[in-house]
């Protein structure tokens, strides 16, 4: 999961601090506070996003909530209305609607007669009616207030703060909430005995503690602007906080902005919000959620099939160059087909080789090799089924294999008739002959000989590159007859490369399949790296769904250099000869790794 919170943005902001924004340096002014400034409202605009990163080829959407808070905030307005209450002298304020009273300033001149007492402004609700005119409640506040009639009474009519000015008085409310107010002069020493005289003073302002009235929020999508979330009448703190969870509608408006998104100038996957009041306040953003992860599909919808065993088998990731990613998942399917290469025979170079024997027709050559039985006490279980070498062929060719066991040092009696295989010119790796039959060793290990010549054409058999030893290469011009070292201009300073392959009865065990890069081992097992193991669906069959490759593979994709996806060439090896199929490889980034790493 994304712990670091998305950005969140007026759209009024420029690209230079959107970029600064996106990256980390820079904090725009706080926008935790959607404000509705105007006394009717209207509509504010927000972007919720994340950093948007180049060559993804989705994004996944896991949540998107917004909570929101009513924020009261003190303003003032022009739209009340102010009549007489008829048949009794003081006015009459109504507001445009119900709201939280904080301030009336008035203006009034108290009769001459009055001066010697104690005039008080009393405050009565003013409940409009469907006929039209007014009742009115007994007063609720008055200003001075009154003592307390007793010590088991609290004052009389208090709450209402009067400070007087030259012309008047302003009056503060403790946030009644109502529509209209009864305003009048009165005087009386007795809550009880108050009398209004005959003042009705003018209005200078109204101050409202106002909170947003019929609160929309939506979302900006191609085509519409569905609404999320609604709050009928006024958004009051006592409403407390609203949760508000939109991730379908998300996953659906940022896949949308990712497709049609420019690369070149992109710099957020945003979901435009429009905040809709039809009276003035704020709204608290008191948290924000945008968990929203990148994915990239690093080998093609068709996937990948490969043929392992005995070679190194090439695996191609494209992905973005320079993005780290937090996840590398596949899914794979692994069928063993019943051979492996022997524990014998060394694993190939990791060099293409580039020196050889030259064979032809009256050339036959001779390499050696051993063949070790997987288990001593049963040696039919095993048998020896193929044999590989590496050659290439400049043109069409007809090649020859025999093996043969080894006579004192040197080439014996065949233990197997001859192979013969054609190959196209240009063919250049390893080619594999397969006897006609299993041939069981008489021992748990013996030596042999793999001999090769051509009955058409010609071709090179390599030798391992960068080897010391030169023992193990016998050359024979009379098909085997007699024996004899290479001539020294055809020398090489390695073993001829030849493989030998036994067959392994089923069920057939797990295979082990590495992962390199060169000569670096990303992974022993890419089978085995993660949390998750493969499931035998059979006896030639495993299957691994969510395969976590290692953390290496991670480091590899991010050190890649470019500007928009690159190829990155890995290898894959396993002993076991078997067909790999990748359904899926998942790459998953997090959207905020530029602003984290400074990139």
């Amino acid at each position: 999961m994304i712990t670091t919170a998305p950005l969140f943005y007026s759209r009024g902001l420029n690209v230079t601090q959107l970029v600064q924004y996106a990256l980390g340096v820079f904090e725009p002014p706080a926008v935790d506070v959607v404000e509705f400034d105007d006394q009717d409202g209207g509509v504010v605009e927000r972007e919720l996003a994340v950093p948007f990163l180049r060559g993804m080829d989705s994004v996944v959407v896991e949540n998107a909530k917004l909570q929101l808070r009513s924020k009261p905030r003190e303003m003032e307005i022009d739209d009340y209305q102010v009549s007489e209450p008829g048949g009794q002298p003081g006015i009459i304020v109504r507001l445009p609607r119900i709201s939280r009273l904080l301030k009336i300033a008035i203006d009034f001149t108290v009769p001459p007669e009055f001066a010697a007492q104690t005039v008080r402004i009393v405050v009565r609700n003013a409940q409009p009616q469907q006929a039209g005119g007014f009742t009115f409640s007994p007063p609720v506040y008055a200003a001075p207030d009154f003592d307390s009639p007793g010590p088991m009474f609290s004052k009389t009519l208090t709450g209402l703060s009067r400070t007087n000015t030259s012309t008047g008085a302003v009056l503060g409310f403790p946030r009644p909430l109502g529509e209209a107010w009864l305003l009048q002069l009165a005087t009386g020493d007795d809550a009880v005995k108050l009398n209004a005289i005959a003042v009705n003073p003018t209005v200078r302002y109204v101050r409202i503690d106002a909170v947003p009235q019929n609160l929309t929020l939506a979302i900006r999508l191609a085509d519409e602007s569905p609404q999320l979330w609604s709050h009928p009448q006024l958004f009051l703190p006592e409403a407390g906080v609203q949760d508000v969870d939109f991730s379908p509608l998300a996953q659906k408006r940022l896949s949308e902005v990712l497709k049609e998104a420019d690369p070149t100038t992109a710099v957020t996957l945003s979901l435009g919000l429009e905040f809709k009041s039809d009276s003035g306040g704020d709204v608290s953003i008191a948290s924000r959620t945008l968990d929203a992860r990148y994915h990239v599909d690093a080998i093609g919808a068709d996937g990948q099939n490969r043929r392992l065993g005995g070679d190194w088998t090439p695996l191609d990731i494209n992905a973005p160059a320079a993005l780290r990613p937090v996840k590398v998942a596949a899914d794979i399917t692994v069928r063993p087909t019943g051979r492996e290469l022997n524990a014998a025979s060394p694993e190939p170079p990791l060099d293409r080789p580039s020196r050889g024997l030259r064979l032809q027709q009256d050339t036959l050559v001779a390499g050696a090799t051993t063949f070790t039985a997987p288990v001593a006490e049963r040696l039919a279980d095993s048998p020896l089924v193929s044999a590989r070498v590496y050659v290439s062929s400049r043109v069409a060719s007809e090649v020859v294999l025999e093996l043969r066991a080894d006579a004192a040092g040197a080439p014996g009696a065949p233990v197997a008739p001859p192979v013969v295989r054609q190959f196209e010119p240009g063919f250049s790796g390893w080619a594999e002959f397969e006897l006609e039959s299993p041939w069981t060793p008489p021992a748990a290990q013996v030596d042999l000989w793999a001999c090769v010549r051509t009955n058409l054409g010609e071709v090179l058999w390599y030798a391992a590159p960068g080897e010391e030893s030169g023992a193990g290469r016998l050359v024979s011009l009379d098909r085997g007859a007699s024996w004899g070292a290479a001539d020294e201009a055809l020398a090489l300073n390695g073993p001829l490369l030849v493989q030998l392959f036994h067959s392994v009865p089923d069920p057939q065990p797990e295979p082990t399949v590495r992962l390199h890069r060169g000569g670096l081992l990303l992974s022993s097992n890419v089978l085995r790296a993660g949390s998750n193991a493969p499931v035998r669906q059979g006896p030639r069959e495993f299957v691994l769904q969510g395969a976590s490759l290692p953390h290496a593979v991670s480091n590899l994709l991010a050190s890649a250099q470019g500007s928009e996806k690159v190829t990155t060439a890995m290898s894959l090896f396993s002993r076991a000869v078997a067909d790999l199929q990748i359904t899926r490889l998942l790459l998953e980034y997090d959207p905020f790794q530029a602003s984290a790493t400074g990139n």
